[in-house]
């Protein structure tokens, strides 16, 4: 099968800040999502309490997008794992409850995974949405 290649501009918005913005009365979420054609919501696999968050906070943030765009959720840091980290199979179960089109798990340290990371957001984004074939752009939050 002769594989389509496309290229894609990704559009980035590190949102670590939300808390900021959220005590100044500020409404990031729908700045950044207005336009995006996917989401990517990350975690960290060392604090359970990091993904206890993406239910609490992300989900509800999440849900304002079209319904029609993909969300990736991703568990960062897995280079740190131990033993009373979040488990890849935790990680699968909240991606599902979060209704995500996949979950990967990476580290951006030592960069691993994160290239998937990518690739598979932009190939979800691509199969639900014709925006590449239309104008040519994607934009992965």
């Amino acid at each position: 099968m002769e594989k389509l290649r496309r290229q894609l501009a990704l559009l980035l918005f590190f949102s670590q800040m939300m808390e900021v913005f959220e005590v100044t009365g500020g409404n990031i979420d729908r700045l950044n999502y207005q336009d995006a054609t996917a989401v990517i919501v990350c975690f960290d696999v060392t604090k359970t309490y990091s993904l206890e968050r993406v239910e609490s906070h992300w989900k509800p943030a999440i849900s304002r997008c079209d319904s029609r765009v993909p969300v990736v959720l991703a568990g960062n840091k897995v280079d740190l794992r131990q033993e009373d980290c979040v488990t890849r199979a935790e990680g699968f179960s909240v991606a599902e409850r979060i209704a995500a089109a996949a979950y990967v798990e990476c580290s951006a340290k030592s960069a691993e995974s994160v290239d998937r990371l990518f690739t598979v957001a932009a190939t979800e984004q691509c199969e639900v949405s014709q925006c590449c074939s239309c104008c040519h752009r994607c934009t992965v939050l």
